[in-house]
């Protein structure tokens, strides 16, 4: 610094008398009396670095707490979306479980509506609702609602605390289990038996899936109904699950037999 001073006034030096903003008297005395090394020693200006110092790395660790705050919120954002994604995916599985197999979410551009008509909207499923009128139709068909009887009273004398109910959703009575595969798997695993219903489902006393039964019907033997049967078998067969599949013509004696077989009772201690 003291040479670029001393250049500057060199530079003055021979303007003489047209320099009167910079006398050339006062700058070497100027020179005269500056030490760097008086500067550096000055503890104001030591502090004031210090703190300008001290200030820089408030700033950075403040900057580094709102990042970490933003990456952890947009984590936890993800991890909402993908478990209401999943809740959405298998509310939308459970809507399919009627006769208009074809009807899927769609949107339609109504004044009256919500977000274009989206029929997942509570707000417009309402709406659809008040739009048209609802009548009953049979939980079993006539084929079989006798199985049905079947089971209840064997199940009834067996006196084992066994329950039996109808048309079950296999996600309201499996789940993956969570020590194995990823996340995505288990999702998608899930999805694809949440769509899957068990004709008859056999629990035990605390509630717990202990036989599925598969009436076999005409509407069975369709590639369809194979394939969505093949899925059953294969979770209930990880789930260590029996499912036993009984046709349309069966025979009460030989299913009896088999549900107190594979339900582990004995036969002649069941009373009738």
């Amino acid at each position: 610094m003291r040479g670029m001073l001393e250049n500057c006034v060199g530079d003055f030096k021979p303007l003489g008398h047209y320099c009167d903003l910079v006398p050339y008297q006062l700058c070497a005395n100027m020179l005269s009396d500056f030490s760097m090394s008086q500067f550096f020693n000055d503890t104001k200006w030591v502090d004031i670095l210090t703190q300008q110092r001290m200030l820089w790395v408030y700033v950075a660790l403040a900057f580094l707490l709102v990042m970490y705050l933003v990456i952890r919120i947009r984590r936890v954002e993800n991890g909402q979306k993908s478990y209401r994604g999943g809740w959405q995916k298998r509310h939308d599985d459970r809507q399919q479980q009627t006769n208009f197999t074809n009807v899927k979410p769609f949107k339609t551009f109504d004044s009256n509506l919500v977000g274009f008509g989206d029929a997942r909207h509570a707000a417009n499923q309402l709406e659809f609702i008040s739009r048209v009128e609802f009548e009953t139709v049979r939980l079993l068909n006539k084929d079989e609602y006798p199985l049905l009887l079947l089971l209840e009273k064997l199940l009834y004398d067996a006196g084992k605390g066994h329950r039996v109910m109808a048309q079950t959703s296999l996600g309201e009575i499996l789940r993956p289990k969570q020590t194995l595969g990823s996340r995505e798997d288990q999702t998608n695993a899930y999805s694809s038996i949440n769509s899957k219903r068990l004709d008859f489902a056999i629990i035990d006393r605390t509630g717990m899936l202990a036989l599925a039964v598969e009436f076999q019907g005409s509407g069975h033997y369709s590639n369809k109904a194979f394939i969505r049967d093949a899925v059953k078998r294969e979770a209930l067969r990880k789930a260590n699950v029996q499912m036993l599949e009984v046709p349309a013509q069966f025979e009460v004696e030989t299913v009896r037999k088999q549900v107190l077989k594979a339900l582990g009772m004995d036969l002649a201690a069941v009373r009738r």
